[in-house]
């Protein structure tokens, strides 16, 4: 077995400045370490045969080198989607292929040494999805194969080849896009509960952040194959279905779906990792009424205004509800049928539309969830063109819609 000694050398040879560190931590060892160098003239001194972790400083003194570090299961999942290849990656048996080296300009952009994407859900370093770890002058370092975790575990070498050069910006806004999607996928409703309804809306929202239906397809199966879902094959073709609806010029889900979908919180940090767009979102980040491809402009409304929640419920529902005025009857597309809804489900959905404006927005929520609100968002959202439907459009079979007919 090699010595940390040993070890130091080969990482020197390599054009990296090792630095050791406590035995199964990550605390490097030395006051002023990152403006240290150990180079093969003074190696020995710093590993002089004490049991040790040894990591690399990162940034300029290594080569500009760079870690992407993977904390949650979703991100090493998602990452080799997203991240550019290189033929240097490590982890542990635990958290196999974690940690991905590149080397970049990123050290010399006036960024943080690290910067972390976290969970808005979850304590910090408890809700870590992934790290851009970049040195410089406020020094970070990472450590590396030949040390062991905290946890017993051996750090070693997935591929032990040569660390990619990439552009910066580029890496950074591939960190955002595996820690946006490994929101998504940790969020993503089960089985049974808006499962292939959440396609759509990621679809169409990823379609409005200027993805085209090809690439959404990779991502949405990025994402769902990261929650194990047996239909991920499905909710892809969903997906990129959606994607290209939008580009037809018909209707397509954006941020106020997400919200629905996941929660302000996921949507908004989605929205910012994403570069989200600020026209389709308000610039405080709460809910906007948007504007589907096929429906009047409604953004001169205030989003508080009866008329443009109506528009939001209608966008937001417009695949899986319709209103027969001859009958006097909303219905509902429910497991490949149109089911009369006889429970008021869908006066419960503008409900739920209207708390959200009025938990998000600065105007009263009194008035935007009081009932005579609801009352009357649900009688303007009956007449909305994407909602509206006729008796004739119905098969004989009462609940019945032919696919061809849908929307």
């Amino acid at each position: 077995m090699a010595s940390p000694l040993d070890i130091a050398l080969d990482y020197i040879a390599r054009g990296w400045n090792p630095t050791p560190v406590q035995y199964r931590n990550k605390r490097a060892l030395g006051d002023g370490w990152q403006l240290r160098i150990i180079d093969a003239t003074n190696a020995a001194q710093f590993f002089n045969g004490e049991k040790l972790n040894i990591g690399a400083v990162l940034g300029p003194s290594s080569r500009k080198l760079t870690d992407v570090d993977e904390d949650a299961a979703e991100a090493i999942y998602i990452g080799p989607y997203i991240l550019p290849k290189t033929k240097a990656r490590f982890g542990r048996a635990s958290k196999r292929d974690s940690h991905r080296l590149y080397y970049t300009e990123l050290s010399a952009a006036g960024l943080p040494a690290a910067i972390a994407f976290d969970d808005p859900r979850k304590p910090k370093q408890q809700g870590r999805l992934i790290e851009l770890r970049i040195g410089g002058n406020s020094g970070a370092q990472t450590v590396l194969p030949g040390s062991v975790h905290k946890s017993g575990e051996a750090i070693t070498w997935e591929e032990d080849g040569e660390p990619a050069t990439v552009d910066g910006n580029d890496l950074l806004q591939r960190v955002k896009t595996v820690a946006a999607y490994s929101l998504l996928a940790r969020y993503w409703p089960a089985e049974g509960s808006g499962h292939h309804d959440t396609a759509r809306v990621v679809g169409g929202f990823l379609a409005r952040a200027s993805l085209d239906p090809k690439t959404i397809r990779v991502h949405v199966e990025a994402i769902v194959r990261a929650t194990n879902s047996p239909r991920w094959k499905e909710l892809c073709r969903t997906a990129e279905d959606a994607a290209q609806a939008l580009a037809a010029g018909k209707h397509g889900f954006g941020f106020t779906g997400l919200q629905e979908a996941f929660g302000a919180d996921i949507a908004k940090k989605v929205a910012e990792w994403l570069n989200y767009p600020q026209k389709a979102r308000r610039s405080d980040g709460k809910i906007k009424t948007e504007k589907p491809a096929d429906t009047e402009d409604a953004d001169e409304l205030p989003p508080e205004a009866e008329d443009a929640i109506a528009l939001a419920f209608a966008g937001r529902h417009a695949n899986e509800l319709r209103y027969v005025n001859a009958w006097g009857k909303w219905v509902g597309f429910e497991n490949a049928h149109w089911i009369e809804d006889n429970t008021l489900h869908t006066f419960d959905r503008v409900r739920a539309v209207c708390r959200e404006i009025a938990t998000t927005g600065e105007h009263s929520p009194r008035v935007v969830a009081s009932a005579k609100t609801i009352v009357a968002v649900e009688r303007l959202a009956r007449a909305d063109r994407r909602l509206a439907a006729t008796a004739e459009q119905w098969d004989n079979n009462s609940w019945m819609l032919n696919e061809k007919n849908r929307g």
